[in-house]
């Protein structure tokens, strides 16, 4: 008889964390700076204002419809890994064709 196989000890989980955050004025500009920037490069390349998300490790490319029949609408126009490298404007023209 061979001796019984040792179980792992499983992990339990953990709580979640909470911290409070303090942003300093200069990061806060910074984060202002960058935001618009980062908006108004994706816009362009959509040709209408479109906005990025990042959940976990995609980007969420969308649109934001205020004035639709049922209320505002969120149109989710493109998904890729972060790693990925931006889209090309002939990417983001065949995207924008689509929606």
């Amino acid at each position: 008889m061979s001796p019984p196989e040792s179980e792992e000890p499983q992990e339990q989980p953990h709580e979640p964390l909470h911290y409070s955050v303090r942003v300093s004025p200069r990061a806060n500009r910074e984060m202002i700076e960058a935001f618009l920037h980062l908006e108004a490069i994706e816009s362009r390349r959509f040709e209408r204002e479109t906005r990025r998300l990042l959940h976990q490790r995609y980007h969420v490319y969308y649109t934001v419809q205020d004035d639709t029949a049922d209320g505002p609408l969120v149109n989710a126009v493109h998904v890729c890994h972060a790693s990925r490298r931006p889209l090309t404007l002939t990417e983001a023209r065949a995207v924008r064709e689509e929606w």
